[in-house]
């Protein structure tokens, strides 16, 4: 994720008068959100999916592979 940031401050700072203001102020002026909130988002909008139903069973066992796996299967402890 921290890559992914990285790639986006570094061409955020390329545009032209932008190289001397901090990060925040370039996506500020430039209306762009950082990548934890787009993950966040993300994350946000697929629940809402699955809560609300629009996902098929299918669907929903490709976006949860272990609620099929047999009991006793850990995943290191979560």
């Amino acid at each position: 994720m921290n890559l992914l940031e990285n790639v986006q401050h570094r061409a955020t700072r390329m545009i032209p008068g932008f190289r001397n203001l901090s990060y925040e102020e370039r996506l500020r002026r430039l209306d762009l959100p950082t990548l934890t909130y787009r993950h966040f988002r993300g994350d946000a909008i697929e629940t809402y999916k699955y809560l609300s139903g629009l996902y098929t069973s299918n669907n929903a066992s490709a976006l949860l592979p272990l609620a099929d796996t047999p009991s006793g299967v850990t995943t290191r402890g979560h």
